[in-house]
């Protein structure tokens, strides 16, 4: 039964996440962002393209001191000398490098590194901040208890983040509304993250070339390819956490392998005993739903399970 009703939970959360995601007001939003920072990095190139073409034009000091003087321009100052210097060299100065300034700036890029890596936990930490308050007062906590239950109740951890729960009606009632917030902060933070165009993006290279005949094996491939992914997102975060709280690399490693597959018993008994490190743990856990967002929008938009949801949906309307 617990098995059942956990697949029910993970589509309940798809189908939101594709509800969402499909709501015109939404996806308005997130082209406005995303046209945001686009127009950012274009003004970011044009500047350092000008001030790189002013470079290629402007004169050198030794070239100007160098410039010949016709004896029959000796009436020609030493400004008109420079004037003339820089205007010869702006018109042979190479457009190339102007054109390719600040090649590796990506605006799809940075709009999914801004969005997923920074906004979504800095939402997630002050909503949570913001929302312990009242729990801490109702139940008589210490600053900051409130926040910290909150926050490992969010990020949905198998070991929370203080031994401290709610015992009052008040709290229990504060609790519930934690859930719904939980729920709504997760499908937010996988919707965001599924439909940025740089998920888009990346499907289109993927199955482009040999795989745009081959749905089968491109979605297979994906699946196989994301576990290497998934191990290296283990090693760094785990030896990262492990550093930071004086554990071997191996318990920092299962630890984070606890929270970011959301194991019901968890790996290991160790838990964070710094603030650093609670906000270490916090913060993962939102990269890993903006990451597992990421794999849910790129798997969803690919040939495979498009045309397998047309198959099922055709064959119960002709039904």
């Amino acid at each position: 039964l617990v098995l059942i009703v956990a697949v029910w939970a993970v589509s309940l959360v798809g189908f939101l996440v594709g509800l969402v995601g499909s709501l015109t007001w939404f996806e308005r939003k997130v082209r406005r962002y995303e046209t945001l920072v686009n127009r950012a990095v274009n003004g970011l190139k044009l500047r350092c393209a000008g001030s790189a073409r002013r470079r290629e034009a402007a004169p050198k000091k030794e070239e100007v001191e160098r410039a010949p003087a016709s004896s029959n321009d000796n009436s020609k100052s030493e400004a008109s000398n420079r004037e003339d210097l820089e205007g010869q060299r702006a018109t042979q100065a190479p457009l190339t490098k102007s054109r390719e300034s600040l090649p590796w700036l990506h605006a799809e890029a940075l709009s999914f590194s801004l969005m997923v890596l920074v906004l979504a936990p800095i939402f997630v930490l002050i909503i949570s901040a913001m929302m312990g308050l009242p729990l801490t007062y109702s139940e008589g906590w210490p600053l900051g208890q409130g926040s910290l239950w909150v926050m490992g109740s969010m990020a949905m951890l198998p070991n929370p983040l203080t031994p401290s729960q709610p015992v009052t009606k008040a709290g229990f009632v504060l609790a519930v509304f934690n859930s719904v917030y939980t729920l709504i902060a997760v499908v937010l933070v996988f919707s965001l993250a599924a439909n940025l165009s740089a998920v888009n993006s990346f499907v289109e290279w993927w199955e482009s070339g040999y795989f745009k005949k081959k749905p089968g094996l491109s979605f297979f491939l994906l699946a196989i390819f994301s576990l290497p992914a998934l191990a290296l997102i283990l090693i760094i975060f785990g030896s990262m956490l492990g550093r930071w709280e004086g554990w071997d690399a191996e318990v920092g490693i299962l630890f984070i392998a606890s929270v970011v597959c959301n194991l019901g018993n968890p790996l290991t008994n160790d838990e964070p005993i710094t603030f650093g490190g609670d906000l270490l743990v916090v913060v993962v856990a939102v990269w890993t739903m903006g990451l597992m967002g990421c794999w849910l929008g790129a798997a969803g938009s690919m040939q495979l399970p498009v045309v397998s949801v047309f198959h099922i949906e055709y064959g119960a309307r002709s039904v």
